[in-house]
């Protein structure tokens, strides 16, 4: 679920963690993507991302 506050600390977790209910800024999103394209991480991997304010 998106917020439209602005972006937070992004947090990553494993596809095999437990995640808690939380919400996401699109910016966020947009963050960890740049990252993920230029750095090559989490390549074939399902990520499940959050933010903290």
């Amino acid at each position: 679920m998106f917020h439209g506050g602005p972006a937070g600390k992004p947090i990553i977790f494993d596809s095999h963690e437990t995640t808690p209910a939380q919400t996401v800024s699109r910016e966020t999103i947009a963050l960890v993507y740049l990252e993920a394209l230029l750095q090559d991480k989490w390549r074939n991997q399902m990520i499940t991302v959050g933010d903290r304010k």
